[in-house]
């Protein structure tokens, strides 16, 4: 879950309420690095649907969490595909993200710490434009986007010397 968040650069409520829907199964295409997952817009920010990535590696552990009830359901029981994967309301899932994060990762993180790290790594890390992660992250303004790469004195001389 936390890579699934990680990786999509997904809002808490985006997170949670993952579908077999937002999966795109029937449009899956295995050889490629990413996935795409769709995010409704009864759950995106100001309503717009959007869609996000997530590698492929982690796209299939999804699936192979959830094998059984993606089986018996994608076929018969259309309804049930806008499942939500997890089943976590939000306060509980901000529990276990701290506590699985410091287990993990030795640092106890929040949802919204998890945009903003994905944020700072394409920009920074990856070196994609800010054009690029603002669509990525779902952004309606630069502005907004600005405020994830966290580029500090010594990120800003390392980018001097490498050029």
């Amino acid at each position: 879950m936390i890579l699934t968040q990680f990786y999509g650069g997904l809002r808490i409520n985006e997170m949670i309420n993952l579908s077999f829907n937002s999966l795109q199964f029937q449009n899956r295409k295995p050889d490629d690095n990413f996935q795409s997952i769709k995010i409704g817009f009864k759950f995106a920010k100001f309503g717009k649907e959007r869609i996000a990535y997530i590698p492929t590696e982690i796209y299939n552990r999804i699936l192979s969490w959830n094998k059984k009830d993606i089986e018996r359901n994608w076929q018969n029981k259309p309804k049930l595909n806008d499942k939500p994967l997890w089943s976590l309301k939000t306060s509980r899932y901000k529990v276990l993200l701290a506590k699985w994060s410091l287990e993990i990762l030795g640092e106890a993180y929040n949802s919204h710490s998890l945009r903003h790290g994905r944020g700072h790594d394409l920009t920074v890390n990856e070196k994609k434009s800010i054009e690029f992660v603002k669509n990525y992250l779902g952004h309606s303004s630069i502005q907004s986007t600005q405020i994830y790469t966290h580029m500090g004195n010594e990120d800003v001389k390392k980018e001097l010397e490498n050029n």
